[in-house]
Formats: structure tokens, sequence, C-alpha cells
């Protein structure tokens, strides 16, 4: 935060751990045994963005998956690029949906790998199926109004803060890569990394 001159701290606030074959489920609170056939463990941690002045500007989460296959690893690995990647694209003026639109075509240059792994239906198209946000902006409350999606037409300014995310809620993994970026004149740059 300090090399880019940006004026808040972030703190956490809740950690929750999903196994990944019960993650396509809400994610209520609910104990669920860890065991030897489980195949990622995905950890959503919450965080506050406070000013200078110790005001909470805003709240969000970010996530971290622990996969423990190869084919999980690697699109795991993918996505991650793709978050961070996106965040560098973003531009003040940008809509959510000219992000969204930018997020799930860098998704798609892989789309016949995942398929090769078996870690997506052979009849699935991600530029034409895909239809989950990816991502939000930051606001006082976990909820959100301004997500990174179809249809949102709101444009990003300079200060905002938000995260991108890619969620893959398929057979018994559950795999999320999301971080935090600010937008700035330059233009978004990751914040929880």
């Amino acid at each position: 935060m300090k090399r880019n001159r940006i004026p808040v701290r972030i703190n956490s606030y809740m950690t929750n751990i999903h196994v990944g074959k019960r993650s396509i489920y809400p994610a209520r609170p609910v104990e669920y045994p860890l065991d030897k056939n489980i195949e990622s463990l995905k950890i959503d941690a919450g965080v506050f963005a406070i000013d200078n002045q110790g005001l909470i500007r805003a709240c969000s989460d970010i996530a971290r998956t622990l996969v423990l296959t190869n084919e999980g690893e690697e699109i795991y690995s993918f996505m991650k690029k793709v978050v961070l990647g996106l965040m560098h694209t973003m531009k003040v003026g940008d809509s959510g949906e000219d992000i969204y639109w930018r997020g799930i075509q860098k998704l798609a240059v892989q789309e016949s790998r995942i398929k090769n792994l078996n870690m997506m239906p052979a009849d699935f198209s991600l530029m034409e199926a895909y239809d989950r946000d990816i991502g939000h902006l930051l606001e006082r409350q976990e909820s959100w109004t301004f997500g990174l999606c179809k249809g949102n037409r709101n444009k990003l300014r300079k200060g905002m803060i938000g995260c991108v995310e890619f969620h893959w809620p398929f057979k018994k993994y559950g795999i999320t890569a999301e971080d935090t970026f600010v937008l700035t004149e330059e233009g978004g740059i990751p914040i929880s990394r």
C-alpha cells in the first residue's frame, strides 16, 4: 500500500473455509469434515479498507484455493493470472460490463485446454454461458451494487476499490481466485498481494 501511495490499510474481519465438493452450495457455516478425498479447499477472507483517520471505507473479501490435483492447480494458476492481468487493463470510464467481457475473453483463451483437462463440460462455452459476475466494487457492507457483470453500464471512477474474482465450481472442485484493486489514473493496482 505504501509503495503505491494508497491512503488505506487493509484489516481482516472474517475467514471461511470451503471444501470443494460442497462449495457449489450456499456458503453457510456448517461442520464439514476434512478427509483425504478432498480435491480443493477454498479460503475466503473478509477485509476492511480503512482510511488514515481510521474510518471503514469499504469491505469485501479475497479468496485463495488450495488445490490438491494437477488439473485443478493448472486451472487455479491460470485464473490467478487472469485476475491480476485484468486489473492492469482497467481504466477510468470502463463500465462493469466492459470489464466483464474483457475478463471472460481472457478466460476463454484457455477453454480448449480446460476441456482437455475434463474441468468443464465439452458442450459448454465460456463466452456464451458463463453467467456469473466476475467481481464488484467494495462498499461499506458485503452486499454490492456495482458488479463487474453483464448489463452494468456504470462507469469506473478514479479512487474506486473493488475485487476481481473467478469461481470454478465443477465436480468435486470449488476453485476461486479473488483479489482487490484500487483504480488510479494509470489503471487498476492490485492491493491484496
